[in-house]
């Protein structure tokens, strides 16, 4: 996942490519900050209670699903609710911009006041190019501009990156896991 300058919505700038393989068994995802840098701040979205971003893949289809975290969510962030990105593009993904528009009222378990991230949850197994631009926040469904939220560049990651495997797995409410296991 990097900025690619080559492919982008408006006649400038960058997209981010998200390039994504899933296995049958594991995580694969990408999260999207909407504070910058290491600073535990918030996105207070009260005001623009609709998150809209562009997105097109490299060819139709593909499927993943879609969360959104707020600072209570951080500490279990794995239990909260998804939605599929068919909830939104009902024909799907295709090779063509479309605009995704997300009422955060579609996940009544985060505080809009205090948004931390968005997750892609890629749940299929298969490969996947994405491409998302003009992440922001709307006042409206139908609004014509968003309070755009800028990201720290990610960079294309070196060959040396890619050679170090990454697993990993959380367990969350633990003591009632244990407590079942008796």
């Amino acid at each position: 996942t990097y900025l690619d300058p080559d492919v982008h919505f408006s006649n400038s700038g960058y997209s981010l490519r998200i390039t994504a393989h899933r296995e049958w068994q594991g995580f694969c995802g990408v999260w999207f900050n909407f504070y910058p840098g290491a600073s535990q701040r918030y996105f207070d979205a009260r005001s623009h209670p609709y998150l809209s971003f562009w997105i097109r893949g490299r060819k139709p289809g593909g499927d993943f699903d879609l969360k959104i975290v707020d600072a209570r969510g951080e500490t279990h962030e794995d239990s909260l609710d998804t939605r599929s990105i068919h909830t939104y593009l009902p024909n799907g993904i295709t090779t063509q911009w479309q605009k995704v528009v997300i009422p955060l009222g579609d996940f009544p378990e985060v505080e809009p006041g205090s948004l931390v991230r968005m997750v892609f949850v890629f749940s299929v197994p298969g490969n996947y190019r994405l491409y998302i631009d003009n992440i922001g926040f709307q006042s409206t469904a139908d609004a014509a501009s968003a309070v755009v939220v800028t990201a720290k560049a990610a960079q294309k990651p070196s060959a040396a990156d890619a050679s170090i495997p990454f697993r990993s797995t959380w367990v969350w409410k633990t003591a009632t896991l244990l407590a079942s296991a008796k």
